[in-house]
């Protein structure tokens, strides 16, 4: 996969990602549509495996075929997330100062605190894969280390070798109980583990270039087919097969097979999904403000909701724009 093939799948995800918040337990119950909750609106929660499985890709790709030092990647991976972290703080804070002072909001020390380090977004509850994130790609370089050594089946043993582990320490009292803020980072941890390493083995064995090589001079009618069928399917085992966590090893490289060759036959969509995809952090970081804190009965007063769903991602999208713009503009000047 390119880089624009990952901004375009980041997209979709993001896009996914909205459409999960936008039929959520969040809305107010009187504001809801007949389809909230159920089994494949929750589907749409694979928008996160995707994500981590492009960070794992994209992070493995980046590195290959470059010399390799386990202290001077993790240094480039503290980096990465102060500078994540800074992006964070700065989207948030004007929204959060808004919500404060509407009284929306309710101000404590504590919430300042575990909304700031992402450890408990109290005032940004769709942030908190930021702590997920930053543990994981701390830990690229480990992973690294061990997948660059090894050969093919050696690796597909670790993964392996992974999901069994993860599974049986995540059933232990303390971390199953997910009360408190260490359990909860530890299952969460252990859950999303295997995703992201597959991420990287893909990168590394380019296994999907090799799948879609083999669609590349196949009738685009059909290409149209097959990425339609295999994005259906991979939300039909999101929603209705058990062991999400293991399942999501083969229904998430399946989605994003069918997007990518969804792509291939319908160039201007991928034009417009990757556009989207360009301002996905933000729009991640700032979309449930829209529908959760401030514009939710404006935008859940359209019952038509593909219209209501439409309206509720251009007006992120724009806020979107401008703040990265804006941010853009005031790093030149420093």
């Amino acid at each position: 996969m390119t880089k624009q093939d990952s901004t375009y799948l980041k997209g979709w995800a993001v896009l996914f990602m909205m459409f999960l918040h936008f039929g959520c337990d969040f809305v107010m119950p009187e504001y809801r549509y007949s389809w909230c909750g159920n089994d494949y609106a929750g589907a749409f929660q694979i928008c996160v495996p995707i994500f981590l499985f492009l960070s794992g890709y994209g992070l493995m790709a980046g590195s290959m075929n470059k010399e390799f030092v386990v202290f001077a990647s993790f240094k480039k991976q503290v980096r990465r997330c102060f500078k994540l972290l800074k992006h964070y703080w700065i989207v948030i804070t004007p929204f959060v100062a808004l919500a404060l002072w509407m009284g929306k909001f309710a101000w404590s020390w504590e919430s300042l605190i575990l909304t700031a380090t992402s450890l408990r977004c109290v005032w940004c509850p769709n942030a908190w894969f930021i702590s997920l994130y930053i543990e994981l790609i701390l830990l690229f370089p480990f992973f690294f280390w061990i997948i660059n050594r090894r050969n093919v089946k050696w690796n597909i043993c670790f993964l392996l070798f992974l999901i069994v582990v993860t599974k049986l320490l995540g059933k232990v009292g303390w971390i199953d109980a997910e009360g408190g803020i260490l359990s909860r980072q530890v299952k969460m941890f252990l859950i999303d583990m295997p995703i992201f390493v597959e991420g990287m083995l893909f990168a590394k064995y380019a296994f999907m270039q090799k799948i879609l090589a083999k669609f590349k001079n196949v009738n685009p009618v059909f290409n149209l087919m097959w990425g339609g069928i295999s994005v259906v399917l991979a939300f039909t085992c999101r929603a209705k097969l058990p062991l999400i966590s293991v399942t999501e090893l083969i229904h998430v490289p399946l989605c994003l097979f069918g997007l990518l060759l969804l792509a291939s036959s319908l160039s201007q969509m991928y034009k417009a999904i990757s556009y989207v995809g360009k301002y996905s952090t933000t729009l991640w970081l700032i979309h449930g403000y829209f529908c959760w804190t401030f514009l939710q009965p404006v935008i859940y007063s359209i019952r038509i909701w593909p219209l209501a769903y439409v309206v509720f991602v251009l007006i992120s999208l724009a806020f979107s724009i401008v703040i990265d713009k804006l941010r853009t503009l005031k790093l030149s000047f420093l």
